[in-house]
């Protein structure tokens, strides 16, 4: 058995279409690929490059260790190297914690809020997408609502 409970949204909650979602997926299992074939000093400075292959307008890939450490964050680089385990969002989601699961678990989705680089870093709903590249870190991505 298992309980829940919920909080209704003041407005309609967005709906990502599912293109968007696969392309989301796309974008991140092809990170997780490069991780794999190269060492993970190079993956990660490829992905906090800016102007790199990795960064997309407010699409990014992020990435941390399964201890919260930040490895990856290319438009927040002053947090690379914090750890963020216990961060919540504004509705009080531990969005690290969620993500760390999802990792260890296969990956998966997540939603939460989070600063959007294409709206000068004000609060933006966020689906994210991450999966574990080895037993140490893992990575992701998401798309703005």
């Amino acid at each position: 058995m298992w309980l829940g409970a919920g909080d209704y949204l003041p407005v309609q909650a967005p709906i990502f279409r599912n293109e968007s979602r696969e392309g989301l997926v796309a974008f991140v299992n092809g990170a997780r690929d490069f991780a794999l074939n190269t060492t993970q000093e190079e993956a990660l400075k490829a992905f906090n490059d800016k102007n790199g292959t990795f960064v997309e307008g407010d699409l990014y890939i992020f990435a941390y260790d399964f201890a919260g450490n930040t490895l990856a964050l290319p438009t927040q680089p002053e947090l690379i190297g914090t750890n963020r385990i216990d961060d919540k969002d504004a509705n009080g989601v531990e969005f690290i914690r969620d993500m760390i699961a999802l990792a260890q678990s296969e990956g998966g989705f997540t939603y939460y809020l989070y600063p959007n680089p294409a709206r000068n870093m004000t609060q933006g709903l966020k689906l994210s997408y991450v999966t574990k590249v080895d037993d140490t870190w893992w990575l992701g991505s998401g798309i703005y609502a």
